[in-house]
């Protein structure tokens, strides 16, 4: 079984057929870095070699990091990058970088609050304990507090500023967390940080025992759906925005490419029988999920249907938990789907006020989140408060009972 990763088992789930073009098939391509992928290396090491010379007792100045960056930029021709976003260029990658980097500095400068422990730290760590399902992957930096607490840091530098329960959800950290664990265990806990750096922002995560487990489990049974798919062949294309920062996408049937050239396997390679029970089985759970997926959706209006805005009600099941459902009504700015005109009005304002770079690409729940915090200049949040409509917003969650 081969060794898999994070960004691995990702790219199964967001396209098989591009998962069997990049690990399997293997054609000659030309390889192509997107602008932002070039962006985050560059920030990378510019950081990396930050902390690296910090260790060795020599801090760098600001003039010399910003200076570090711009060698690095140029020295890799970011002219040749490919850039998705027609509004942008290399120009604006670059400031957008010294902007991050700037703010990180003010932060985070003479970079010895804690002690490094590992810099672009490669780690391998097997998901059971037979070592059949083996995973590796690159940590930015390793490092330990002064209350002994170890800290996995992750470097971001795209223009979406998730939640914090979307980082609480998050899978990539937690996975090495199995490994740091391991590697340090006279340790007194785990901390993941996530350093957004166009936001200057930070993001921190703590996982459970418990919540380990269920991550095990659940990227095991990743693996052994791509497994599956490698053995019968099947790699559907799944097309979605994301085709277009594809290096396949000129090999893509879904796009008008031919794909590889390679024998096809004919039904006598496979298994007929197995491929009719897992058709059948799927057919069946398919069924199922939607059924019970109706179901939910109208057991869930019910309930909801029993409280009142500002209102949070536990209501228990016959057992040790129940369900905790808070009602509140929010402020809202329209989706495309919802209002293409009014979504479209807003664009143009954003657009206008020069504000479509500093969020990369026009992102509604960016902007309502920017609004809501009072990050947009006054004259712009005059213009967009009106297209606010206020709506219920309904959040349930299983709990235990206290």
């Amino acid at each position: 079984m081969p060794l898999y990763s994070y960004s691995r088992i990702g790219c199964f789930e967001n396209c098989p057929r591009q998962y069997k073009f990049k690990y399997i098939e293997k054609p000659e391509i030309e390889k192509v870095d997107t602008i932002e992928a070039y962006l985050g290396s560059r920030v990378h090491e510019t950081l990396e070699q930050c902390y690296k010379l910090a260790l060795q007792g020599r801090m760098l100045s600001r003039e010399e990091v910003m200076a570090l960056f711009q060698r690095l930029w140029k020295a890799e021709q970011p002219e040749k990058a490919k850039i998705v976003r027609e509004e942008m260029t290399t120009d604006d990658y670059f400031v957008i970088g010294r902007k991050a980097l700037n703010a990180f500095y003010d932060r985070n400068y003479p970079f010895d609050q804690e002690q490094t422990l590992g810099l672009e730290q490669m780690v391998t760590f097997a998901l059971d304990g037979d070592g059949k399902f083996k995973m590796q992957g690159y940590i930015d930096r390793i490092a330990r507090d002064k209350n002994g607490i170890l800290r996995i840091h992750d470097y971001k530098t795209g223009g979406h500023l998730p939640t914090q329960p979307e980082a609480d959800s998050d899978a990539q950290l937690a996975l090495y967390q199995m490994a740091v664990e391991k590697m340090w265990p006279d340790n007194n806990g785990v901390e993941l940080v996530w350093h957004y750096l166009q936001f200057d922002t930070d993001l921190v995560s703590h996982r459970t025992p418990e919540q380990l487990e269920e991550l095990r489990q659940s990227y095991i049974g990743k693996i052994r759906r791509i497994e599956k798919g490698v053995e019968l062949g099947n790699f559907p294309t799944n097309e979605s925005s994301l085709c277009q920062w594809c290096e396949y996408y000129s090999l893509c049937p879904a796009k008008g490419g031919k794909g590889v050239e390679s024998p096809q396997r004919v039904l006598t390679d496979l298994n007929p029988q197995l491929i009719t029970a897992l058709v059948d089985e799927y057919l069946a759970l398919d069924r199922g999920k939607k059924e019970a997926e109706k179901r939910i959706d109208e057991i869930r209006a019910q309930l909801v249907g029993m409280g009142e805005a500002g209102s949070s009600r536990f209501f228990r099941g016959s057992g040790n938990e129940g369900l905790q459902i808070a009602l509140s009504k929010v402020a809202k700015l329209p989706t495309k789907a919802a209002n293409e005109k009014a979504f479209g009005e807003i664009e143009a304002i954003i657009r206008e006020a020069g504000l479509l770079p500093e969020f990369s690409a026009f992102d509604i729940g960016s902007l309502q989140k920017a609004l809501n915090e009072g990050q947009l200049p006054n004259e712009v949040a005059g213009k967009i408060k009106p297209y606010e409509s206020e709506v219920m917003s309904d959040r349930l969650r299983i709990k235990k009972a206290e």
